[in-house]
């Protein structure tokens, strides 16, 4: 493939795994993530995450998605702009791979707390019934 494209490509699914991710943990986002343009790649993985989930990336890895993701937009925006090289898009592609495994490693955990926390609650009304 094309490195252009595969630069390109992992920054989509970066962008889709958070919006996923992010409608998941919090479903009344949904309409927002699917209408309205999305804030900067860095931003949903940094405030937007943290403020939702309580957790965010490294202000590093933040840094990182944000610069990687303007490369992106002069990949697409313009014909001229250089191409990545092979060693380039192959650390960018490990990279984005590695953040996505990381947000569903959370997104795991989020999970098990919620059903966890909805487990007691249960746990609370049906005792609280019988009583």
């Amino acid at each position: 493939m094309n490195r252009r494209y595969k630069w390109i490509y992992a920054t989509m699914a970066a962008e889709l795994a958070i919006k996923e991710i992010l409608v998941r943990i919090e479903p009344k986002l949904q309409v927002i993530v699917e209408t309205f343009p999305s804030p900067p790649l860095g931003m949903l993985y940094g405030d937007v995450l943290g403020k939702i989930a309580g957790v965010k990336l490294t202000g590093d890895d933040q840094k990182k998605l944000q610069r990687d993701a303007r490369r992106r937009n002069d990949l697409v925006h313009n014909p001229r702009s250089p191409t990545p090289t092979l060693e380039e898009v192959d650390k960018y592609v490990n990279f984005i791979e590695g953040r996505i495994r990381w947000l569903l490693k959370e997104w795991r955990r989020i999970r098990r707390e919620k059903a966890a926390i909805n487990a007691e609650g249960e746990k609370r009304v049906t005792i609280g019934h019988i009583v």
